[in-house]
């Protein structure tokens, strides 16, 4: 958890859960969370901004979706680009949780994390020079 608990932020209201979470050793709070470094993996919904972090920074993904167009991301990601895996919305038990997220990041972690570079590396030369997205 990253401390921010200064009057008037919106984690104010959730101090006594942030405690409680401490007392019982179920977490720590650091000043600064080096994401990029940390991150295995991420569960995320599929809306359009989080899949394309993702896919730019080279993250495999759970795919959790919501509504709108996030089923048809998940899908994509998972079953086509092969850059994660797909939960349903009504898989959301901690034990299907806990398999899902061993599953990318010990079962298939070298799959998705070689495809997931590969995409972000085609990412950046769509945006470079040449590339078919590069704007001037």
């Amino acid at each position: 958890m990253r401390e921010s608990l200064e009057e008037g932020n919106q984690l104010t209201n959730q101090k006594h859960l942030i405690e409680k979470v401490l007392a019982e050793g179920r977490g720590y709070i650091v000043p600064l969370a080096p994401q990029k470094e940390w991150m295995g993996s991420f569960l995320t919904h599929c809306g359009w901004n989080s899949t394309l972090e993702c896919l730019v920074s080279g993250v495999p993904m759970i795919c959790w979706p919501h509504g709108g167009d996030h089923p048809l991301n998940g899908r994509n990601v998972s079953k086509v680009l092969k850059l994660g895996v797909y939960l349903k919305d009504y898989e959301c038990e901690r034990g299907v949780i806990a398999r899902v997220v061993n599953e990318v990041m010990e079962q298939r972690k070298d799959e998705l994390c070689t495809s997931a570079a590969s995409m972000a590396a085609a990412c950046r030369g769509a945006v470079s020079e040449g590339g078919s997205s590069y704007v001037v």
